[in-house]
């Protein structure tokens, strides 16, 4: 499943733009990341205030398969993380695209969103399987 109304990166986070001026992004791993990774066990993301430019880690993952680091599609400042997740990381195996969302991300560029994927190209890129 990929939702239309988001965008994506080739390393597998989406992010849904949100805001009056779209210098907002909700962001959070995609649902063919999650299948990949396997059971997520912990997820340590980092701190609301915390600047990130853009392929910076915002949060550390360990899964059944693997640990990595997650890299934001975006320069700019946490402005929110999903702390819910601290007690109850398989909620991102659960709803990848609902609760299983990490950070909310104060845009520095809202510009930065020309250089994400839209739906037809993720699909295409898993469809590949071209795992980064």
């Amino acid at each position: 499943m990929i939702p239309k109304k988001l965008f994506y990166t080739d390393r597998h986070i989406w992010a849904s733009v949100e805001g009056e001026d779209g210098n907002l992004a909700r962001i959070g791993l995609t649902d063919f990341a999650q299948s990949e990774y396997g059971d997520i066990v912990d997820v340590d993301i980092f701190e609301p205030g915390f600047g990130l430019r853009q392929l910076d880690p915002f949060a550390n993952l360990v899964a059944v398969n693997m640990t990595t680091e997650l890299l934001s599609p975006f320069t700019g400042k946490i402005l929110e993380r999903n702390d819910s997740l601290a007690g109850n990381p398989e909620k991102i195996n659960r709803d990848c695209y609902g609760d299983g969302w990490m950070i909310v991300l104060e845009l520095k560029d809202p510009d930065e969103v020309s250089s994400l994927l839209r739906h037809e190209e993720y699909a295409d890129l898993i469809e590949t399987k071209s795992w980064k």
